[in-house]
């Protein structure tokens, strides 16, 4: 799967893991970092891993890309079960409409970046 070697989400996952890591363990955490860092990593790696998912197992083609319609609708998706269905449910979750915009900037770089049609094999003649 060509699509998970696209070094932007490489740098994704790896930050998204290392400031998870870092904060889990109580080591290392800065305000910013922990509000909105992993928000803007967030859309980037799921979608990634949609795509991924989807080229493999769905629709068996290299080419498979997100619309513009899908990547927005994940958006919509992630602010409104994080910014408001689980903070109504959960203290550990806060309403903060800055991270939807951090989701928005995630999802752009992905769709600019990362959201690429694969070439195919090319078939040498014989």
């Amino acid at each position: 799967m060509q699509i998970l070697r696209n070094p932007v989400f490489i740098i994704a996952a790896v930050t998204f893991w290392i400031t998870y890591t870092l904060e889990y363990f109580n080591i290392f955490t800065l305000p910013f970092v922990h509000h909105y860092l992993d928000d803007l990593l967030a859309m980037p790696v799921i979608l990634t891993l949609v795509v991924a998912v989807q080229r493999q197992w769905v629709y068996r083609t290299p080419r498979y890309i997100l619309s513009k319609f899908q990547v927005m609708f994940a958006v919509v998706y992630v602010s409104f079960w994080f910014e408001v269905i689980l903070p109504a449910f959960s203290v550990k979750y806060t309403r903060d409409a800055w991270d939807i915009i951090a989701y928005s900037l995630g999802a752009l770089i992905f769709y600019r970046f990362i959201n690429q049609r694969q070439s195919l094999p090319s078939r040498s003649q014989p």
